[in-house]
């Protein structure tokens, strides 16, 4: 019985070939992308694949205690203060795998003249949104660390990519601007509560981008995505940091943090 079923069903899906009913099915045959589907016949050829991104959960904490968007914040000067929004550019997503070998991204920004080309792994990250994707990846397994910078390079501040949409870190849009205008690295609404409450808008542009580097294995599998976590601590931030001073000398006090603290860990 079993076996007449068989051919039954062989018969019927050559009838369907030969009647040209059978219509052949086009999508990702490449095991690598997170959408690859092995029920398809034929490779699309409109590019459909996508890859699997680099995701960071960011933990936003004040101290050892995890930070809310109403939190009145006490710095180590007794000072009281609050932070009210907090952006700023991360860049150079660098995987390392099989003892330090370097994994790039497969997304890349060429520049308006066509001259230069870099990794499209630059995010602009927004506290209140924790979580960040950056890059794509065809590598799975086993990766040893991960390394990214806080800032951007000077090569790109000064450069003009093409092709950007609105949404992106580095449009003329969306991008973090110094007070002459020009892009920067972070920028912090702070209300100060000395003598009475005031609000700040804070710009910190880094003399140079900041390393941040984490060891911890992670084992993936091919289409899955690649996940790591890290801390924004934002009492070190502010360490030091006397808030009853002028808003240059704060900027200038932010930016020593964060080249010598665990801003970022």
């Amino acid at each position: 019985m079993i076996h007449t079923l068989k051919l039954l069903t062989v018969a019927f899906l050559l009838t369907l070939l030969l009647s040209g009913c059978y219509s052949r099915k086009e999508a990702c045959l490449d095991n690598l992308a997170a959408n690859f589907d092995v029920t398809a016949d034929d490779p699309c050829i409109d590019g459909c694949c996508t890859y699997p991104r680099l995701t960071i959960d960011m933990t936003i904490k004040a101290g050892d205690s995890l930070f809310r968007s109403e939190d009145t914040l006490t710095n180590n000067l007794g000072q009281k203060f609050r932070i009210i929004d907090l952006r700023c550019y991360f860049s150079e997503f660098t995987l390392f795998q099989n003892k330090g070998n370097k994994v790039k991204n497969i997304e890349f920004l060429t520049s308006a003249d066509n001259i230069s080309t870099i990794n499209d792994d630059i995010v602009l990250w927004k506290w209140v949104e924790a979580g960040f994707k950056s890059g794509t990846y065809k590598n799975y397994g086993t990766f040893d660390s991960l390394t990214f910078h806080l800032g951007l390079s000077p090569t790109v501040k000064s450069t003009t990519y093409s092709n950007i949409p609105s949404t992106h870190g580095l449009s003329d849009m969306s991008r973090l601007k110094g007070k002459d205008g020009s892009i920067t690295d972070m920028t912090i609404r702070c209300i100060r509560m000395i003598n009475k409450a005031d609000t700040m808008s804070l710009t910190v542009n880094l003399d140079k981008t900041i390393k941040i580097k984490t060891i911890k294995p992670l084992i993936t599998t091919p289409g899955k995505e690649i996940k790591y976590g890290f801390t924004a601590d934002f009492l070190a931030l502010m360490k030091n940091t006397d808030l009853s001073k002028s808003v240059s000398d704060i900027e200038n006090q932010i930016k020593s943090n964060i080249s010598t603290s665990d801003f970022v860990r």
